[in-house]
């Protein structure tokens, strides 16, 4: 009898635990099924992660061609910029011209002899294009790196003395203007074409124990201009 229980009451428990065991599977089912669309969406955010992170890369290329290409339009225009000053500049002190005379009175005038150099100062004041010539020292200073050229005439009335001078560049000689004769009166000239930097300085210098002479006629003068600029 109790054993026909039992059996009954298995049977009975049996609908129940196959009803349980396909809930189980269904359940599972869901969630492979979450799973899987999971794995999908993950996949799928992980491509639009990748597109983007090659969207910013790409960016990061174009805004660094883009700071490269400002940078190269920056330089030229400094460039420029520089160019044009320069040329703004050449243009302002392109004109350069002076010529000058040791008398500027109607007196007559020896220079000499010495005992030591002496640096001449040609006062009479012909033409001074560009103020480059100081008519107070004597000194002609360059206002622009380029090619000038210059004129020396002296003159002589001593008998038997050398009258001698030397067109000095920043404290060195370049070329010298001589002359002597035995009577009457005699005249020299000399001229030289400089490369000259901006602040050279170029003037005239009379050697110990010797003389010039000059007079309202203007026999020694200095003069010099700008060629052309570098």
């Amino acid at each position: 009898m109790e054993n026909s229980v039992c059996v009954f009451v298995l049977l009975l428990l049996v609908p129940s635990v196959v009803s349980a065991q396909g809930d189980i599977d269904a359940v599972i089912r869901e969630l492979r099924a979450k799973i899987e669309y999971l794995q999908f969406e993950n996949q799928a955010q992980e491509s639009r992660l990748r597109v983007v992170d090659e969207k910013l890369q790409q960016q990061k290329l174009d805004l660094k061609a883009q700071a490269d290409e400002l940078e190269s339009l920056k330089s030229k225009s400094n460039v420029t910029e520089k160019k044009v000053e320069t040329l703004t500049r050449d243009q302002t002190v392109s004109k350069v011209a002076f010529s000058a005379a040791l008398v500027d009175t109607t007196n007559e005038v020896q220079y000499g002899p010495n005992s030591n150099v002496t640096t001449l100062v040609y006062k009479h004041l012909v033409l001074n294009t560009g103020d480059a010539y100081n008519s107070q020292t004597g000194i002609f200073t360059a206002p622009v790196r380029g090619v000038y050229h210059f004129v020396v005439h002296i003159h002589n009335v001593f008998k038997g003395q050398i009258a001698e001078v030397y067109l000095m560049k920043n404290g060195e000689g370049t070329y010298m203007t001589f002359e002597e004769q035995s009577s009457g009166r005699g005249t020299a000239s000399n001229s030289i074409t400089l490369l000259l930097e901006v602040g050279d300085r170029i003037y005239v210098q009379l050697p110990a124990h010797r003389q010039i002479y000059d007079n309202w006629y203007h026999h020694c003068t200095f003069s010099g201009h700008l060629l052309f600029t570098m």
